[in-house]
């Protein structure tokens, strides 16, 4: 007979823990699957195991890295091309003046003897007379561009470096529509007036007043050149003082607003005036930076906007780039304003070098002008090494660096003109300007092309190729201009994407056998810059940039969604918002408006105005006549808010009826929603009034140009959640479920109607999520879910896990239980911690502590100590490096609130301090007395702005604690979703229920806690309970032991993501059986319960909390009884005693999924020559050129061959191939090992020698990827981390009460742990006991070296000697001597009475820990019921 099973799942972003029980709470037993070979034979076997174990893996990496770098790469690319078909233009008559320019060009940083055309050292005119004469007369290239432009040359060569400079940096393309674009008509005023029109706009309901009046007032406070930023934003707001800003609010926005337009730091808070933006990730906005750009784009595509406020910041943006533009076009040309600026340079240079001799010494002189100093003049202008490559310090450095050098002397200087200059310029930020710099990315290539057709203009006499003419452009722009004025302008739309041709498929679902990234459509033709709008056809590739862009219908996968601007998706929101809405009558009785009330409301009221507030609907019932006050009470609207307001609208119908008549939008909605959709996607105007003509075309001309041409200007964002078909294409008799929202006379809102077993709806929604699963891959079931790489990799994960099991079972799973993992944020070290403090402490104004490079920076107390500059940060006072065992690492928030052990949620304090910080966060007083130190550390970057934002928090409201455990939840929450939807298809028609328990009763269970109203309680039975120290929870409840809590350690093994799965099936398994069967839909996946239930649960979130909190209640009574039919399911003790007996069982399936590295070939940053390994391009010789760190192996080959010329030796080898070498081996893979190990070179003289060292070749296995597991004969396990290092693969068993008492000792803390504290200090014996075992597992596998081992028996033989609290320290990082996976433990070795030293780095490199070949090959399935062992 089949028994009932359940499978419980406890879902990360990289584990899945899993565990199969019975009805008893019991884990299944099952044989393993063993197939051993070994000496070629194969042999099978059967273990006994228990069904549960956990399944390891790496999170998945996001796609933006990629993505950027793939960007980089086709614009270089395409750079690369640009200037190829230049020199092709050039080539013939270049070819009469100097054959070999270009060679030179191309060859000019190799070096001599590398080069193969001619081997000069005067690349540009190969003789040093000439090169010489060059550059004095031409110190820049823009003193050429300028030459060039207004005199006739007779050296071609001279025309080319002008022209190859003017394509290679040809500016932005902001302003494309603009072909007149100059520095005479930079429009700062229009774009202040564009700006401000979207604040005083009433229907954005923003509330504010800008008197367009001033605008030519505002225009030249901006284009003034002699006031600083911070001038600048004060004057703008001096001059608008006095319009209708007065409210403190909008005085702080406008004030931040101006802010942002000089570029200086606002914060989205302030600007918005939304508290919810304090959570956002990037909080702040400093268009002045350099890295400006990326973090603007990435704050509109991440930050959550609104349209409108998406639309304030892209119009501040292009303020603020035309005000940079004004100030960089100070002449007629680009040219002639760079080479002011080198005359400014040269003349401040001169001056100041004097000034610092003068006043400073010879020490100081060589300090700012030649030492190699992050900040100093030489750094700004030559660069400076640092670390293995070479940078140049930002200009904002550099006035920072000058600022402090000058401070020293400011007492003697403060009266000196020059001083006075100096600094009044770094204000202006006109002191030693650079050509070169970030900002020049203002400059759009109009200004650009102007001077390359005046060079064209003044060469072509002499040079008649250079005025060549061409026709290009569309049908509709069909025109003629000079040849190489179109390869500088050329640029490839981003509707059209890379251009490979995308020919293959359907209409809508293109694709390239070649690239996944294209979807181009073209005739075929090769295409040139000059041809490129006949060959491809923009329109058909921009309908399926169109089709790549829109998600799907969460209901209808097969369905594309609704562009959120939609006439009929806005449509959908406003009516399903009034189906819940209505009024109380007289009687103060609930009216719902009924349909034909609805669609009045919305004739007279929605499509009327863009926003509805409470007063327009309640004017609207007066004076239709609804109701007799002209107050009266509504519901369905937030009322708590100062504006109460509907919170959907029909903008997109307003707008329309601007441009169209009312009636031909109502008469034709699909026809204006295409529009609608053609606006959300195309942001190029020409691209989108060409569409819009083509549709209008092929719908008998409904509009005329004029409407075409407006229609063209208006954009909009977003889409919308639900489609076109779902909304109103599916019919129940005769009616979509747009027509029951527009009609119906009851309030059945949308969710109502597709749960609404009645109506066609429902049965259609599954019928479209139905899935053949014949075909279970990633591909079928996880590709098309909408999410990031590390929610599909669990999801992914979890089904494959689900599968193996009901396969190995034969039968399906009776319940699927399915809970998210609340697991500990994590911060990845980029950089090593000692690099990262040298970089830091470059920018920190105040006087440093000495930084002690022999210091281990992986402990942690050693890398606060530095990061906070030697300073207790709750008191400033000083802290000792040789005494860092005294002081405390404290978690600014609570780990009760966040589960946050990185380095921004952690402070080194002393012991004291925790007292002074007092409650949850820092106190006010601490913020006070700080907040000025914490933020110098913010401005030199020693601490990041999220953990000044911890530090100075203040006030921690309950509304907080639950914020931040929901951030951390969501990436799970999605994943469980996402599973539970697949497993609930994937077993549809089976009787497999998936149940979804809340997440906080496992935790509960696991506490062995449950919550009794506190009214059940005698008077005299609650004050003992108060007397004993209990608390009363949610002001209603007490809470009472149920067991004594199965604790978690999460750092000794990972049996604890296991154990999760197990409890997580252990209390959905509890209320299954004991709810009734109405309540028990509560847990079931996709079923709903009754109202009824609904409302006993309660309306509100707190209320639903404390009554989900109860449903372990019953759990206190000796019988666990159904509620609903009293019969006796489980006997309390009974289950219990089963429970621990599981939790204490140290046999669980752990696997490690095995990765083949991909991505990039080696890490990207360009090192000097004598720090790389790999070289930039091939031929390129590291020694000479520098070049790249160390290639990324994928994955390894365990290899044998012979070895020897006279007596053969067998040799065994595990040979790594590289990212960059996978392909050629797949090729033919033993070719490819035979080239390696038997290389091939050329002489100088052509001659080939091999070297055949190695005969008899042997690839021994398949590929071992990272994170093959291998045993050893003595029983040590190691992972593959590469050929030639192994990671930790033991997972070391604890007892339960080891686990208790380490649990206690990570919280031994009497203020903030009390009950810990005590029991450590009851069981202080046990420290003695585990740190015995410890070092008896760490001997026997290996796992330590001497120094570890050696302090360890020095804590055993000398325990009495140490405090409780430095014990509590030393073992919480000892435990991690046995934790699996690591190769380093130096970061979590406490100092204790002296520190353990570099020498606790343990990396397991020797032969021992990596000879796979003396070991067993461990390959294991998802689950570790089928195993493969091979002893190769």
């Amino acid at each position: 007979m089949k028994k009932d099973y359940t499978i419980g799942l406890d879902i990360g972003t990289n584990s899945v823990g899993w565990a199969v029980i019975d009805d008893e709470f019991n884990v299944l037993d099952i044989n393993k699957r063993v197939k051993i070979i070994k000496n070629g034979k194969t042999r099978g076997k059967k273990r006994p195991t228990k069904m549960w174990g956990v399944r390891l893996f790496e999170e998945g990496d996001v796609a933006a890295d990629t993505r950027l770098k793939r960007g980089t790469r086709r614009r270089l690319k395409r750079r690369h091309e640009r200037l190829r078909y230049l020199q092709i233009i050039f080539a013939t008559e270049m070819a009469k003046v100097d054959p070999n320019f270009f060679y030179r060009l191309t060859e000019s940083f190799l070096w001599l003897d590398d080069r193969k055309v001619e081997q000069t050292k005067y690349s540009l005119f190969r003789t040093e007379k000439e090169e010489k004469a060059y550059y004095e007369q031409f110190p820049t290239i823009y003193h050429l561009r300028r030459h060039v432009m207004k005199h006739e040359v007779d050296d071609l060569r001279l025309i080319y470096l002008a022209m190859h400079h003017i394509l290679k940096f040809r500016g932005n393309f902001l302003y494309q529509d603009k072909d007149d674009f100059n520095a005479d008509n930079i429009d700062i005023k229009g774009g202040l007036k564009a700006l401000f029109e979207v604040f005083n706009d009433v229907e954005n309901n923003l509330g504010f007043e800008f008197d367009m009046a001033l605008l030519d007032d505002a225009q030249d406070i901006l284009k003034n050149k002699q006031w600083s930023k911070s001038k600048k934003a004060f004057e703008l707001k001096e001059t608008f003082s006095h319009s209708d800003n007065s409210d403190k609010n909008k005085q702080k926005q406008v004030v931040e607003l101006f802010k942002m337009i000089v570029g200086n730091k606002g914060t989205f808070v302030n600007l918005f005036a939304k508290d919810d933006y304090k959570e956002i990730e990037q909080k702040d906005i400093k268009l002045s930076d350099a890295t400006a750009t990326e973090k603007f784009d990435k704050a509109i595509a991440e930050n959550g906007f609104t349209d409108v406020e998406q639309d304030i910041l892209v119009k501040i943006n292009a303020v603020y780039e035309a005000t940079i533009l004004a100030n960089i076009l100070t002449k007629p040309t680009i040219s002639e304003s760079m080479i002011e600026k080198y005359d400014n340079h040269a003349e401040d240079l001169k001056i100041f070098k004097k000034f610092v001799k003068d006043n400073f010494d010879d020490k100081k002189f060589v300090e700012m002008f030649k030492a190699n100093i992050d900040g100093n003049y030489a750094s700004y202008v030559k660069g400076f090494d640092k670390g293995n490559k070479r940078d140049y310090a930002t200009q904002e450095k550099f006035y920072t660096f000058v600022r402090k050098f000058l401070e020293s002397k400011k007492a003697e200087l403060s009266e000196n003109d020059i001083y006075q200059d100096i600094l009044n310029k770094i204000e202006l930020e006109t002191f030693l300007p650079k050509q070169r710099m970030f900002k020049n990315g203002a400059i759009p290539f109009q200004i650009h092309a102007k001077e390359l057709r005046t060079i064209i203009k003044q060469q072509q006499t002499k040079f008649p190729f250079l005025a060549e003419i061409v026709t290009v452009g569309d049908e509709e722009n069909r025109h003629q201009e000079y040849k190489i004025e179109t390869l500088m302008k050329f640029r490839i739309p981003y509707y059209v994407g890379p251009l490979t041709p995308a020919n293959e498929g359907e209409i809508g679902k293109k694709k390239s056998d070649k690239s996944r990234f294209s979807w181009m459509q073209s005739t075929g033709e090769k295409i040139t810059p000059w041809n490129f709008d006949q060959v491809v056809d923009k329109d058909a590739s921009a309908v399926e940039f169109i089709q790549r862009m829109t998600n799907f219908d969460t209901y209808l996968p097969e369905e594309k969604v609704l562009p959120q601007h939609s006439l009929l998706y806005q449509e959908y929101t406003v009516y399903n918002e009034l189906m819940i809405s209505g009024y109380y009558d007289e009687q103060n009785k609930r009216e719902y408006f009924d349909g034909a009330t609805r669609q009045k409301i919305v004739r007279d009221l929605f499509q009327k105005q863009k926003s509805v507030t409470q007063k327009d609907m309640q004017n609207w019932l007066y004076n239709n006549q609804f109701t007799s006050s002209e107050n009266a009470k509504l519901f369905g609207i937030d009322t708590a808010v100062k504006s109460p307001k509907f919170n959907t609208k029909l903008s997109t119908y307003i707008d329309l009826t601007k441009i169209v008549s009312a009636d031909l939008i109502d008469n034709n909605l699909d026809f204006f929603d295409k529009i609608v959709e053609f606006q959300t996607v195309f942001e190029d105007n020409k691209v989108l009034k060409r569409q819009i003509t083509k549709h209008n075309a092929k719908n008998n001309n409904l509009l005329n140009d004029e409407q075409i041409k407006k229609l063209a200007k208006k954009h909009y964002t977003g889409w919308g959640r639900l489609s076109r078909k779902l909304l109103d294409g599916i019919q129940d008799n005769g009616k979509s479920i747009m027509d029951y929202l527009r009609t119906a006379n009851y309030n059945q809102n949308f969710m109502s109607l597709i749960e609404d077993d009645s109506k066609i709806f429902k049965s259609e929604i599954e019928k479209a999520q139905h899935h053949d699963f014949d075909d279970f891959s990633y591909e079928s079931l996880v590709s098309p879910i909408a999410g990031s790489p590390a929610i599909k990799r669990g999801i992914w994960q979890s089904l494959q896990i689900v599968k193996e099991i009901s396969d190995m079972m034969t039968y399906p799973p009776s319940r699927i239980v399915v809970e998210m993992a609340r697991d500990n944020q994590t911060s990845r070290r980029s950089k090593p911690r000692l690099q990262q403090l040298k970089e830091k402490r470059a920018d920190f104004v105040q006087e440093l502590v000495k930084l002690d490079e022999t210091q281990n920076f992986d402990s942690e107390r050693v890398f606060l100590y530095y990061l906070q500059n030697g300073k207790d940060m709750y008191t400033g006072e000083a802290l000792s490096l040789t005494e860092l065992n005294l002081y405390e690492v404290d978690h600014i928030i609570p780990q009760t609130y966040i589960k946050d052990d990185s380095i921004d949620n952690k402070v080194l304090v002393k012991r004291t301090s925790n007292q002074v910080k007092g409650g949850d966060v820092p106190s006010s007083d601490v913020v006070s007395d700080m907040k000025h130190y914490w933020q110098t550390l913010l401005d030199a970057n020693m601490i990041s702005r999220r953990k000044f934002a911890n530090l100075t928090k203040e006030k921690f409201s309950e509304k907080d604690k639950q914020g931040f455990i929901s951030r951390q939840l969501v990436e799970t929450r999605q994943i469980t979703k996402n599973v539970a939807q697949i497993l609930n298809r994937y077993f549809d028609g089976e009787t497999t229920e998936i149940l979804t328990p809340k997440a906080s009763l496992s935790s509960q269970f696991r506490k062995g806690l449950v919550y009794l109203n506190k009214e059940e309680l005698s008077e005299n039975d609650l004050q003992t309970y108060l007397a004993n120290g209990g608390e009363i929870v949610d002001g209603k409840y007490v809470a009472v032991k149920l067991h004594d809590g199965f604790y978690k350690v999460r750092e000794i093994n990972d049996y604890h993501h296991a154990h999760d799965a197990y409890l997580n099936a252990v209390v959905a398994n509890y209320l299954y059986h004991t709810f009734s069967e109405e309540k028990r839909k509560v847990l079931v996946y996709g079923q709903h319960i009754s109202r009824d239930e609904r409302k006993a649960l309660g309306k509100y979130a707190t209320t639903r909390k404390g009554n989900f909190r109860q449903f372990l209640t019953p759990m206190i009574e000796e019988k666990w009884l159904n509620l609903e039919t009293g019969e006796i399911v489980w006997e309390r003790d009974q289950s219990l005693e089963t429970i621990n007996k599981v939790l204490e069982c140290k046999q669980i399936n752990i696997v490690k999924k095995t990765e083949e590295q991909k991505g990039e070939f080696s890490k990207q940053e360009r090192l000097k020559k004598g720090k790389a390994s790999v070289e930039f391009k091939e031929g390129w010789s590291v020694e000479k050129y520098g070049g790249l760190s160390s290639e990324t192996s994928a994955f390894a080959v365990p290899i044998s061959y012979e070895k020897g010329k006279t007596k053969k030796k067998r040799v065994h080898e595990l040979i790594s191939v590289t990212i960059r070498e996978k392909s050629a081996f797949e090729k033919d893979s033993q070719a490819f090992v035979e080239s390696k190990l038997n290389p091939v070179s050329i002489t100088e003289t052509g001659e080939i020698i091999k070297k055949n060292t190695a005969e008899n070749i042997k690839i021994l296995s398949q590929p071992l990827k990272k994170y093959q597991l291998f045993e050893f004969e003595d029983g040590r396990k190691r992972l593959l981390a590469s050929p030639k290092e192994a990671q930790k693969g033991n997972q070391i068993a604890y007892s339960r009460e080891f686990t208790e008492f380490l649990y206690h000792a990570n919280r031994y803390d009497e203020m903030k742990h009390k009950e810990s504290f005590d029991f450590v200090n009851a069981h202080q014996e046990k420290f003695g006991e585990i740190l015995n075992f410890i070092l008896g597992k760490a001997e026997k596998y290996n796992l330590s070296n001497k120094k570890i081992n050696d302090k360890l028996k020095d804590i055993i033989e000398n325990i009495d000697d140490y405090a409780v609290v430095d014990l509590s320290q030393a073992i919480a990082g000892f435990v991690n001597v046995l934790s699996a996976g690591t190769t380093n433990l130096g970061s979590t070795l406490k100092d204790i009475k002296g520190p353990v030293g570099d020498s606790a780095r343990v990396r397991y490199t020797s032969t021992a820990d990596t000879d796979i070949f003396n070991a067993t090959l461990i390959h294991q399935s998802i689950t570790g019921l089928y195993e493969t062992r091979i002893k190769l």
